[in-house]
């Protein structure tokens, strides 16, 4: 997790896109745009990224942060 303008965004890396590039360990797929998260949005579609609603988001920090998983932990 990485907290930026009072949010904490979760860099997806490691994995691949909907349409099939590789996301390094970077959270770069190659594409414009910038790294891949799992964040929040008023938009609802991205090629890389997990869009969530805020509600969602907060809840999925409650539970990482209740399984002790906090800034710069990585889950393989």
């Amino acid at each position: 997790m990485v907290r930026m303008n009072n949010e904490y965004l979760v860099l997806i890396h490691n994995a691949a896109t909907l349409d099939g590039d590789f996301i390094n360990k970077n959270g770069l797929d190659g594409d414009p745009g910038g790294a891949c998260f799992i964040h929040s949005s008023t938009y609802q579609i991205s090629d890389g990224c997990f869009i969530v609603t805020e509600e969602m988001q907060n809840l999925f920090l409650k539970t990482m942060a209740s399984w002790g998983v906090s800034q710069r932990h990585e889950i393989r």
